[in-house]
């Protein structure tokens, strides 16, 4: 029998209301990146999965974005 060890990042909002965002090696082993919308009663509703070089230009963007939004927020 074969073990693996995973890391799952979870991301919750902080309302408290159960749902989160997980991040984590898909579920199939394919080496690829699993992006998972977990709802209260713990189902997944959304769920992308991304080769990681794809996922490494998707965190960019998202960062930049995040950025220019801030910075226009604070003027």
């Amino acid at each position: 029998m074969k073990y693996e060890m995973e890391t799952m990042r979870e991301i919750w909002p902080g309302d408290g209301d159960g749902e989160r965002i997980e991040v984590g090696p898909d579920r199939d082993g394919l080496g690829l990146v699993e992006i998972r919308m977990r709802e209260e009663d713990n189902t997944v509703s959304n769920r992308i999965i991304i080769a990681p070089e794809g996922a490494t230009l998707i965190a960019t963007a998202l960062c930049a974005c995040a950025n220019e939004i801030e910075k226009r927020v604070i003027k």
